[in-house]
């Protein structure tokens, strides 16, 4: 039931039971007889509890109207009679205006206490009807001051109406901080019981050391504070803004401190939900946003990829297309001339031309070995298999056949320095190496130049060198020198598929070593390749057991 916000002296306020049982009128009695053994109402200040059955009261409402009060010692009237409780509705039980008393008869103290001695409980009504609670008689009666109250109550000034619709508590405290006088107490705490007791007293040893460091320094300081604290009472928690003043007597001696307690736990607890909220909300723009950044740095990241691919086709694409069509024209030139004049040739022209058409097609053989190698190791197909080799027949091998592909009237320097000339690798890995770049080394230096291949071994690692005089790297080029199908800008004149040093760098990576160089432009290069050693250097052919 609802009723409007009413202002009620404070020593009538303490007694008042605002939210009262309720039933509707048709409601028989068999079913709130349970409501008068549930909600007893122990008169504050008796000195003895009630029994459950002599002290309940049920409000019986129609609507927004209050029609009366059925108390226990009704309902025990009529069914001490013999009638059947199953039968009877409240409405038949109660005298519309009977124990109702109005607002104004609380600025009465000899009228209330007249009401009060007639009645065991007292219903408060207001003008329409609604309900404002219901006063226990007992409790004004022991009242010691009211029958002494004579004339009427002066009205409630604005301060007190103030304090009475706030959720505050006023509190006076001696020097030892017992309480002395309090106003609205604490959630669940009876002001009787407060009255003469320290804080250790009603609240957990936490909360009460806390707030008597707090009226510590008040005392000590003479000085003022305001400060947040929190309470657990009954298991729940509140948050008050506390004020404690200093109390001083008329030579300005500390008697003790007053102070108020204002209940901030709904603000408290919504603070405490929105900063929540806050951060729940900050979290998942963060984790938006990372995801956000993450995808479009996925998307630049294809993208880019898309772009290089699409540059490499391109590169692709060009060289291929005139490194096949050249030595394609010379096969189809050698092979006209062959077939219209081979016969009046001498034989040794003719087998010039029959060389050439060789060495053509063995350059478009390695053309489309060097492509499927690339493709391998970009689909990471390409595999290390070491085992013993002879490195320095194998490295005269590679000299032997770089010299027949190019010019065989160059020269090749190899310098070595190995504890044994067996060692343990791949071989085709390091082929693929030593070949591309003393082919490189060939073709970017001039003819009277002579290229130096160094070999040595330093503790677990195979070191090669490749040393040349020829036209260099530029600057620019150097960043990308290892990409596939990039040539730097000199050796634009020169034949070539820009695959070599891409070929060399993957097979020094699938070996687990590194490869460096030194260039500069028109002063010739030197490539340095360190390759590890997975097993110890053979020093007799029992090692490889």
């Amino acid at each position: 039931m609802s009723s409007p916000l009413t202002v009620f002296p404070e020593f009538i306020a303490q007694f008042l039971d605002r939210h009262p049982p309720s039933v509707s009128p048709e409601t028989p009695l068999s079913e709130i007889w349970h409501k008068f053994q549930e909600n007893v109402t122990d008169s504050r200040g008796a000195s003895s509890p009630r029994e459950p059955l002599q002290s309940g009261y049920v409000c019986v409402v129609e609507g927004d109207r209050c029609l009366g009060l059925l108390t226990t010692q009704e309902a025990i009237a009529v069914l001490a009679q013999g009638n059947d409780p199953h039968s009877i509705p409240v409405s038949h039980l109660i005298t519309p205006g009977e124990a109702v008393i109005a607002p104004a008869l609380l600025n009465h103290p000899p009228a209330l206490y007249e009401a009060a001695k007639e009645h065991p409980f007292l219903l408060l009504l207001d003008s329409q009807q609604q309900c404002l609670g219901v006063l226990p008689s007992l409790a004004l009666l022991k009242l010691p001051e009211l029958p002494q109250v004579s004339g009427t109550f002066c009205p409630l000034n604005p301060f007190e109406i103030a304090l009475n619709h706030l959720p505050i508590t006023v509190f006076r405290k001696d020097r030892q901080l017992r309480y002395t006088w309090i106003y609205k107490s604490f959630p669940s705490l009876d002001p009787q019981e407060i009255l003469e007791h320290t804080n250790h007293d009603l609240f957990s040893a936490q909360d009460a050391r806390a707030w008597e460091a707090i009226e510590r320094r008040v005392l000590e300081q003479q000085q003022g504070s305001r400060q947040d604290i929190s309470l657990t009472l009954n298991g729940i928690f509140h948050y008050y803004d506390l004020t404690v003043e200093p109390l001083l007597d008329d030579c300005g001696a500390v008697m003790g401190l007053v102070g108020t307690a204002l209940d901030m736990t709904p603000s408290y607890l919504n603070q405490q939900a929105l900063t929540a909220l806050n951060h729940e909300l900050e979290s998942i723009v963060e984790e938006r946003t990372a995801e956000l950044q993450h995808s479009n740095a996925e998307l630049l990241q294809s993208l880019s990829v898309a772009q290089d691919l699409n540059e490499l086709k391109s590169r692709f694409i060009t060289l291929t297309s005139h490194e096949f069509r050249t030595p394609l024209t010379t096969i189809l030139g050698s092979a006209e001339l062959l077939k219209h004049y081979g016969e009046n040739w001498p034989q040794e022209k003719r087998q010039r031309y029959f060389d050439r058409i060789h060495d053509t097609v063995d350059h478009m053989t390695r053309l489309l070995d060097d492509v499927l190698t690339v493709g391998q190791a970009e689909a990471g197909q390409l595999t290390f298999c070491p085992s013993f080799v002879n490195i320095l027949e194998l490295l005269q091998q590679l000299i032997d056949q770089s010299l027949r592909r190019g010019d065989r009237e160059r020269a090749i320097a190899l310098n070595h320095d190995l504890d044994s000339p067996e060692i343990y690798l791949d071989k085709t890995l390091v082929s693929q190496i030593i070949l591309n770049l003393l082919s490189n080394a060939l073709k970017y230096s001039g003819a009277e130049s002579t290229v130096t291949l160094d070999v040595k071994t330093e503790e677990t690692q195979l070191i090669v060198q490749v040393q040349d005089q020829g036209i260099g790297i530029p600057e620019a080029d150097k960043a990308q020198l290892f990409t596939s199908f990039h040539r730097a800008e000199n050796a634009a004149n020169i034949q070539g598929t820009g695959l070599g040093l891409s070929i060399v760098k993957n097979a020094v990576n699938l070996h687990g070593g590194q490869i460096t160089f030194e260039s500069q432009e028109g002063s010739g290069s030197t490539f340095t390749v360190q390759l590890p050693l997975t097993q110890p250097v053979a020093y007799d052919n029992h090692s490889r057991d």
